[in-house]
């Protein structure tokens, strides 16, 4: 359990809208769906899309509405998945890839970074995290490709 910490995947009105319209709703750009040669997390249910699915990869910024954008690739299944339910713990079949936890603080000023490798105590880096009373959310990406997973923010 991430003690103090809300894990939260993407909105669902998001995941819909690149569905429904094959482009990035926050950008325009278009959305490009393929079928995985190797698993990929879905941003919105926070399980994996496995190798041999359909996914839909588009553009999308964790920071929407910043001054200081970045939006980068994800992945979300290509069919209608249920959210993520908000949760302190942390999404059971991402354990196995390296992340990186990167926590912030007000005006997304970067407090620290965190390499977790895969299989790696990511309660114990979240609970570490905790302690900083300045962080307020904590973005968890890709190790290997440094893109966005998930949010999780402070309760």
């Amino acid at each position: 359990m991430m003690s103090g910490f809300q894990v939260t995947g993407i909105s669902t009105e998001i995941a819909d809208r690149a569905r429904e319209t094959m482009r990035s709703p926050q950008y325009g750009h278009p959305a490009y769906e393929e079928v995985l040669t190797e698993s990929s997390p879905c941003r919105h249910c926070l399980r994996l899309i496995c190798a041999g699915e359909r996914a839909l990869l588009f553009t999308y910024d964790p920071f929407v509405g910043d001054a200081r954008p970045l939006p980068g690739p994800i992945y979300i299944h290509s069919e209608a998945c249920e959210r993520y339910r908000e949760s302190a713990n942390f999404p059971e079949e991402l354990r196995a890839s390296p992340r990186t936890l990167a926590a912030y603080g007000s005006e997304r000023r970067m407090i620290l970074e965190t390499l977790v490798p895969a299989d790696g105590d990511f309660d114990a880096a979240m609970l570490a995290i905790a302690t900083n009373p300045d962080v307020n959310y904590v973005h968890v990406r890709s190790t290997a490709a440094g893109c966005f997973t998930f949010r999780a923010s402070r309760v």
